[in-house]
C-alpha cells in the first residue's frame, strides 16, 4: 500500500519485536536506566502510589520498588489492571474472554527456502501478504532486512488448545503446545503459496490463544498507569496493536515535557487516548468476521469489493467491515498526530481533566 505512505506523510512498516525491543533496551540503557529481569509484578500500592510488589525468582524474596511514577506495561494478563479493575463496585472488566481464535506465528528463515525460488521471491519482496478463508485469515511478510519470513495464521481454537494450555502466573490460558499436523490440515486447500511457506515450518509450534476484555472505567489511578494491552488489548485482526502502545508512549512522554505534575500527566494522557485506542480495538470484531466469511454469497461480495478497489472502482456500497479498505477508518487510523495534539489542547485537556471528566470521550 505505497499510497498510504504518500497521503499520510510516512511509509507502513514493520519490525521484528526483537529489533523493536533492543532498540527500547538501547534507549534505557542510553538514558541510565536500570533493567531488573527475574521478577514477578504481586501488585502496586493500595492507594496507588507509586510502588510495586515485586518477587525475585532466583531467591523467592518479596520487596517494594519505589519511583515518582508507575507504568503497567504487562499486556493483557496485566497483574495491575486486575488491581484497577478491582477498584469499580462489582466489576468484572479485569478479567480477558477468549474469542474463539488462536494464532500460529511462524519465522522461516532465508536459508531454508534458498532452493525455492518462488518464495525468494516473495522473501525479496518488501511486501505484506493478506490471504483469507472460510475460518481464518494469514499476514505475511518479511522481517530482519529480507532475512526471515513472519506469517501470523488465525485460526478456530480446537478443543485440545482450549483445555491444554500453558499458565502464566494470572492463572489464565496463554499459549499451548501447537500441532504442525493440525495447521497444514487446516490450511490444506488455501493458497499453494502458503502451503509452500507451512512446508519448511518447524516441527515445534506454540498456538496463542486470542484474548480480549472489556474496557475499564480508568486507566489511570493516582501514580500509577497502564499502557498498551494491559488497558486496550487489541486482537491482531486490524494490526493496530504495537502501533497504539507507541501512540500511549508518545502521549506520556508529551504528557511529562509539559508538567511534572505526575497525576495531571496521567489523566491528560487517559483523555487523549482512552476513546481512541478502545475504539480502534472495537473495530476487530467486524473485521475479523469479514476476513473469516465461510465460502458464500457474502465471501464473494467482499472479494468483488476487494477486486474493485485495486482497480480504482468504487460502486459507492462497499463493505466497510474490513477496517483496512474503509478510507474513513484509514483516516482514523493513521491521519492522526497524537504528540502534536496533546501540545495543541493542553489547555483545554487539563482544563477538562481538572474538573472530573477525564475519563469521558476524547476529545481528539
Amino acid at each position: 500500500m505505497p499510497e498510504i505512505g504518500q497521503l499520510y506523510g510516512a511509509p507502513m512498516g514493520v519490525i521484528h519485536r526483537g529489533d523493536l525491543q533492543q532498540i527500547l533496551l538501547g534507549a534505557v540503557q542510553q538514558s541510565g536506566g536500570r533493567i531488573f529481569t527475574s521478577r514477578t509484578v504481586l501488585g502496586v500500592d493500595e492507594a496507588f502510589y507509586p510502588r510495586v510488589l515485586v518477587r525475585n525468582n532466583k531467591n523467592g524474596k518479596k520487596v517494594w520498588l519505589r519511583a515518582d511514577v508507575v507504568i503497567a506495561a504487562d499486556g493483557i494478563q496485566s497483574t495491575v489492571r486486575r488491581q484497577i479493575g478491582q477498584m469499580e463496585k462489582g466489576s468484572h472488566h479485569e478479567t480477558p474472554v477468549a474469542t474463539g481464535d488462536s494464532a500460529y506465528r511462524l519465522l522461516i528463515p532465508r536459508e531454508r527456502v534458498q532452493h525455492d525460488a518462488a518464495l525468494l521471491a516473495m522473501l525479496d519482496q518488501n511486501v505484506a501478504m493478506r490471504y483469507m478463508g472460510p475460518g481464518g485469515h494469514i499476514m505475511a511478510y518479511p522481517v530482519k532486512q529480507n532475512s526471515l519470513y513472519n506469517i501470523v495464521l488465525l485460526h478456530p481454537t480446537s478443543t485440545d488448545t482450549a483445555t491444554e494450555t500453558t499458565m502464566d502466573t494470572g492463572g489464565s490460558p496463554w499459549t499451548t503446545q501447537g500441532s504442525r499436523t493440525e495447521m497444514l490440515h487446516f490450511y490444506r486447500n488455501w493458497s499453494p503459496a502458503i502451503r509452500a511457506w507451512l512446508s519448511y515450518a518447524d516441527q515445534d509450534l506454540l498456538e496463542w490463544t486470542l484474548q480480549t476484555a472489556a474496557p475499564l472505567p480508568h486507566w489511570a489511578r493516582n501514580s500509577v498507569a497502564l499502557i498498551g494491552d494491559a488497558c486496550h488489548p487489541m486482537l491482531p485482526y486490524v494490526a493496530q496493536g504495537a502501533a497504539n502502545a507507541i501512540e500511549d508512549a508518545a502521549v506520556l512522554m508529551t504528557a511529562f515535557t509539559l508538567t511534572s505534575d505526575v497525576i495531571l500527566a496521567l489523566r491528560v494522557y487517559e483523555a487523549v487516548r482512552k476513546t481512541r485506542a478502545e475504539v480502534i480495538a472495537a473495530s476487530a470484531s467486524s473485521t475479523g468476521r469479514s476476513l473469516h466469511l465461510p465460502d458464500g454469497s457474502e465471501q464473494h461480495e467482499r472479494d468483488e469489493a476487494i477486486r474493485n478497489a485495486g482497480k480504482g472502482l468504487h460502486t459507492g456500497a462497499e463493505d466497510t467491515s474490513d477496517k483496512w479498505r474503509d478510507p474513513s477508518w484509514q483516516d482514523f487510523m493513521w491521519g492522526v498526530d497524537v504528540m502534536r495534539e496533546t501540545v495543541e489542547n493542553w489547555e483545554a485537556l487539563t482544563a477538562m481533566v481538572d474538573d472530573g471528566s477525564f475519563h469521558s470521550a476524547s476529545k481528539l
